[in-house]
């Protein structure tokens, strides 16, 4: 009996050492500021949904964890906006996306090249993507709506790319 709880205690012991260790490697992909929040995903389909503080507009670094290149298809979300336009974007492998809303939802469904396949074949959103969102920016009036301020591009350059669109990043 003591053998066993000895071993629980140094099982405990280390996923206690290594949990933080995946938390800050999480955290450190990340630019500086952004957070895991914001988003979620429901079978292989990406949800945005910002959260509420200060402006309704936000923004989200996607980088593309797949070792392909993903495309991110928005999907439809109400019926009665039949003219919407659809903001689609292809993020290279290992490279970052941001995408800026001022939309209580928008959903995106990710998929992969495939020959003979002009649309590719559907990937879980979750497992070929790591999202942050940043919930305190600061848009130029020309900045508000739906659209991708980056479509693929190392991290450093799109943080800088979307700086100097006129977007402030506070953390």
């Amino acid at each position: 009996m003591r053998k066993n709880v000895g071993d629980l205690v140094k099982v405990a012991i280390l996923v206690g050492c290594l949990l933080p260790l995946s938390v800050m490697a999480k955290r450190g992909l990340f630019p500086g500021g952004c957070r895991d929040t914001g988003y979620s995903f429901k079978l292989y389909v990406l949800m945005l949904h910002p959260e509420a503080k200060g402006d309704v507009q936000s923004l989200y670094f996607m980088h593309n964890k797949s070792g392909r290149k993903l495309k991110l298809s928005q999907m439809k979300v109400s019926r009665d906006k039949p003219y919407t336009l659809y903001l689609n974007n292809v993020i290279k492998p290992n490279k970052w996306g941001v995408f800026a809303t001022d939309s209580p939802v928008v959903k995106f469904v990710c998929s992969v090249p495939v020959r003979g396949n002009p649309h590719g074949k559907v990937v879980d959103c979750k497992k070929s993507l790591d999202i942050c969102e940043y919930t305190n920016v600061k848009f130029a009036d020309n900045n508000y709506g739906n659209y991708w301020g980056v479509k693929s591009k190392a991290k450093i350059s799109a943080r800088n790319d979307i700086i100097r669109q006129g977007v402030l990043l506070k953390w």
